[in-house]
């Protein structure tokens, strides 16, 4: 079997067509749309992500907890997770830890430790039916799974399976003129990819909330002097409210396809929850 590095890769004058490069047969035996994302398994994730970070690529988020449901090769496990997560030329990176409860990423891992290719994802409308679709022309079903509900904090632990554990979160809230951690309040962060082109013009509007609006530059910076989103493709708010709320997607975007939201029953208008002291990120794709 044919070993891919991630470094290798990366030394490609343009990675996301080097991704798409890996995909050529299986897009073209299923028609599939280009690749959404690619899994590299390492044997620690806050290193290799931290080594990617230094290279400008990221930041991370680290995701660590259990699965809402796993069967693995026809059994039902209740594995560990742990992942990393992040965006290069608007392809979605994630970095996977061999965990306790599954074999999947442990029987992947390099001995040299180097990132390695797993898996390439593409995004699709109806999953039920794109698998149903692959077992019947013959392709072997490893893993079926749901992960719970996204919502990530902002300090170091937390009671929900997915956190973020970057160290220059405060300096982000300061740069937004807002505490950290937040108090009474939480933060909502929206990423938007683009499925034709670039993410940079789109706009976000919290709808009958409140909240102090940001923009990420093409630094990774959070400026609260943006209209709309930049090459970065994300913005968001700080001090926002608990409860649920909306956020609807304009400017530049449109045909919003969510990734993880929930849907709301405008276009282009998505739902979160907002909890004391958390960032929720949700992430949609969009002409």
């Amino acid at each position: 079997m044919t070993v891919i590095y991630l470094e290798d890769l990366l030394a490609e004058k343009n990675f996301a067509k080097a991704v798409n490069g890996l995909s050529r047969r299986v897009r073209d035996a299923h028609d599939f749309p280009p690749v959404h994302q690619i899994g590299f398994v390492v044997p620690d994730v806050e290193r290799a992500a931290e080594e990617l970070e230094d290279l400008g690529i990221g930041p991370f988020f680290i995701i660590a907890g259990r699965a809402a449901y796993w069967r693995e090769k026809g059994e039902l496990r209740d594995p560990r997770l742990k992942l990393g997560m992040a965006y290069h030329q608007d392809i979605q990176i994630e970095l996977l830890e061999p965990v306790v409860g599954s074999d999947i990423h442990a029987n992947s891992l390099h001995p040299s430790g180097k990132p390695v290719v797993e898996h390439l994802a593409f995004l699709v409308k109806d999953v039920d039916a794109w698998a149903e679709k692959l077992v019947a022309a013959g392709t072997d079903l490893f893993v079926r799974a749901t992960l719970k509900g996204i919502v990530l904090t902002a300090a170091g632990e937390s009671v929900s399976p997915f956190m973020r554990v970057d160290a220059d979160l405060k300096t982000r809230y300061d740069s937004v003129l807002s505490p950290y951690p937040q108090e009474g309040t939480g933060t909502v962060f929206v990423i938007v990819g683009a499925r034709d082109g670039g993410p940079d013009g789109a706009t976000l509007e919290l709808i009958d909330a409140t909240g102090k609006a940001f923009y990420v530059d093409e630094n990774g910076n959070w400026v609260l002097g943006l209209t709309a989103t930049t090459s970065a493709g994300t913005g968001g708010f700080v001090e926002v409210g608990p409860g649920e709320v909306e956020v609807e997607i304009g400017g530049t975007a449109s045909n919003c396809l969510i990734e993880y939201a929930w849907p709301s029953d405008s276009a282009n208008t998505i739902r979160l929850p907002v909890r004391e002291g958390f960032m929720t990120v949700a992430r949609v794709n969009c002409d």
